[in-house]
């Protein structure tokens, strides 16, 4: 009984695997006469394995494998042992049936197992970046705080006042001036009288009052004509005042005021620096070489404000073209002008006598009356004609009038700083 049993359960085995296509002998185990494999895998060229069934006879072993010539359609047949063959058993390996891992190729195309995948993104996801690098201000420019200093000018710090030391890196500093002011610059000097004055030149006023007996009285009446010519000087003349009516200069009191002094003097006007104004106060250090941020042509300052980076070169000159550094100020280490002379005016006091004639030739009864500004009491007689005789001008003085005027006025030493904005 057992040994039914046992046959029994070899043959249901058998039975089993011929069922599912395999050998008695195992997985993958061939003979070497041809025998069938047990999975009957399909071995393929170029394309996937076959999707269709395996010819059998009826047994579970094959007597040859399935190969595909690589076209679209079945050619060979799968032949066993001892049944039948199946035509269709191995494919072409076209794309429809999947790689050899059986899968298939998502986008449909060709199961090549050495074809790579096919990029999931698009052409301007994946190609190279074409996009320009930012600008970083490379180089020599202002905006890195780099200077590149001209031809010719020489690179500085400058504050606005004489006082504040230069930086480090920074020495030998020149106190410059902008924009002068000499309004108050000039003063008036001392007069200088030219030539000698007189008192003869000019018209002698007189003046009157009737007396009523006693001292003279104030002579507060002009005179008609209220002057008397005396042109020119000293010569005899007839314009004069004859009295009043019939009434002689015994009843009258007279006044002559002398004509003024005569002369010319001169004031010099005298430079007064200490009252120049200036717009601006510079100081400009020079770059020492240590420290300076300066090497050949090229300067990087460290320093901070209140100083600036300029340039400076010597003379009156325009900024250079293209540069950093358009603030132009032209400067200079002084100022110089000349002043105008002042007016001047020659003071003295004059006197002189006033000759009578009673005829009109200044020849007959010669009375004489001073010429002083003082109200002097007449004579007895009607008088026709004068003479002035002037004395020496007394107490002489210059004094001046007016103001002195600055005139040329520049800059001496001059510089031209330019700085950067």
């Amino acid at each position: 009984m057992r040994t039914i049993s046992s046959l029994v359960t070899t043959a249901l085995a058998a039975a089993t695997l011929a069922a599912c296509g395999l050998s008695v002998s195992g997985i993958a185990d061939t003979s070497s006469d041809g025998g069938s494999k047990g999975d009957a895998v399909a071995s393929s060229e170029g394309g996937g394995t076959s999707s269709g069934g395996t010819g059998s006879s009826g047994s579970a072993s094959s007597s040859g494998s399935a190969s595909s010539s690589g076209s679209g359609s079945s050619s060979g047949s799968t032949s066993s042992s001892g049944g039948t063959s199946s035509s269709g058993a191995s494919s072409s390996g076209s794309g429809s049936d999947g790689g050899p891992d059986g899968t298939v190729p998502v986008d449909g195309s060709s199961g090549d197992s050495t074809a790579p995948d096919a990029p999931t993104d698009s052409p301007a996801d994946v190609g190279p970046d074409t996009t320009p690098p930012p600008d970083t201000g490379g180089g020599c420019s202002s905006a890195t705080g780099c200077y590149t200093i001209p031809g010719g000018w020489s690179f500085v710090a400058v504050v606005g006042d004489h006082t504040t030391s230069c930086p480090s890196g920074y020495d030998n500093p020149s106190d410059l001036f902008e924009s002068p002011n000499a309004s108050n610059g000039c003063a008036c000097g001392t007069c200088e009288i030219q030539g000698q004055p007189t008192c003869e030149d000019g018209t002698i006023d007189v003046f009157y009052d009737i007396r009523a007996g006693g001292p003279p009285g104030q002579c507060g009446s002009a005179g008609s004509p209220a002057s008397n010519g005396n042109s020119p000087p000293g010569s005899c003349g007839t314009d004069m005042y004859t009295g009043i009516l019939a009434l002689s200069y015994s009843s009258i009191d007279l006044q002559y005021d002398p004509p003024p002094v005569t002369g010319q003097c001169t004031s010099a006007g005298t430079a007064e620096t200490a009252n120049v104004t200036f717009g601006a106060q510079d100081r400009a250090c020079q770059t020492n070489g240590a420290g300076s941020g300066c090497t050949g042509s090229q300067c990087t300052p460290t320093f901070t404000s209140p100083f600036q980076a300029c340039i400076i070169k010597s003379g009156s000159q325009a900024c250079p073209s293209g540069s950093d550094f358009s603030q132009q100020h032209i400067t200079g280490t002084s100022v110089s002008y000349t002043c105008s002379a002042c007016g001047c005016n020659v003071t003295a006091t004059c006197t002189g006598t006033m000759d009578l004639y009673t005829d009109g030739n200044c020849k007959d009864n010669q009375t004489q009356l001073p010429v002083d500004g003082q109200c002097h009491a007449g004579s007895g007689n009607t008088f026709n004609s004068y003479k002035y005789a002037a004395s020496s001008p007394q107490n002489l003085a210059c004094a001046s009038s007016g103001s002195s005027t600055a005139q040329n006025l520049q800059l001496t030493g001059q510089q031209t700083i330019c700085c950067a904005p």
